[in-house]
């Protein structure tokens, strides 16, 4: 750790730089882009922290003010230990939160959670070894499409790192990969074995 290392000078003032360069977008080809920030403690004071900082930020970031949504160049993401309460009751708002697989039939609406998040091993034991099981493979289709309805997205954390995985996750519609092997998941997705 070195005080130089922050969430601003790492993250949020480059992307505020690359915003204004791209007409309001994170690239050039305009599309969503999700800043996902990992709460580890004490969620309502991170929050009110994080709530002062994103306001440095504003015209770059997604809000949502008095019931109305605008969608921005980047939608911030609250994971880990998200403290739900501090963030519902936020105006203007800044940020959503990920849902669990256990929120998929929730009534909040997308902009309040964007996303639905989950450890792929507590709801899936297909590894990548062998043919995707057919019932997990309608369980993870069903999954996608009750999310995609509600208007959020998809992503699994702790799924193997595994082409084969890789692949199948794209086939059934899964948004977001999750990765520690940034430049071997890079690699597949240029590939023509990703499509």
């Amino acid at each position: 750790l070195r005080p130089e290392r922050t969430l601003e000078s790492l993250y949020l003032a480059p992307l505020a730089d690359r915003v204004a360069r791209n007409g309001g977008h994170v690239y050039p080809k305009a599309c969503r882009f999700y800043l996902l920030i990992d709460i580890k403690s004490d969620p309502p004071t991170t929050y009110r922290i994080l709530q002062t900082l994103f306001s440095k930020y504003s015209k770059m970031l997604s809000v949502v003010q008095k019931g109305k949504a605008e969608q921005r160049g980047v939608t911030v993401i609250l994971t880990g230990d998200r403290p739900k309460h501090e963030v519902e009751n936020s105006n203007p708002r800044y940020a959503g939160y990920d849902g669990r697989l256990s929120d998929l039939n929730s009534h909040a609406p997308a902009d309040l959670m964007p996303m639905i998040s989950d450890n792929w091993s507590a709801h899936f034991h297909w590894k990548g070894n062998g043919p995707v099981p057919a019932g997990e493979r309608a369980k993870l289709r069903a999954i996608v499409r009750q999310a995609h309805a509600a208007g959020r997205v998809v992503r699994f954390w702790a799924a193997p790192e595994s082409e084969t995985v890789w692949r199948e996750l794209r086939s059934d519609g899964i948004d977001l990969i999750n990765t520690d092997q940034l430049s071997r998941l890079a690699k597949f997705l240029r590939s023509s074995q990703s499509r």
